[in-house]
């Protein structure tokens, strides 16, 4: 979520997301000759107490 609304002070971990995702397309394209499969796995929204405060989001929108 954070990757998509581009909140302030939140630059690391979208950042860290595109990297990843990244890797896992280039690794998947390289290793395909040697037959080998390539899987990102991205956990879900964890809900913190900075869902409400840093992201100001309220109960509504963390449930969406």
């Amino acid at each position: 979520m954070v990757s998509v609304l581009g909140v302030p002070s939140f630059g690391v971990y979208p950042a860290t997301e595109a990297a990843l995702r990244s890797f896992a397309r280039i690794w998947s394209v390289e290793l395909k000759d040697r037959r080998m499969h390539v899987n990102v796995v991205r956990p879900g929204t964890v809900i913190t107490p900075g869902c409400k405060g840093s992201l100001g989001l309220d109960e509504d929108q963390i449930d969406r």
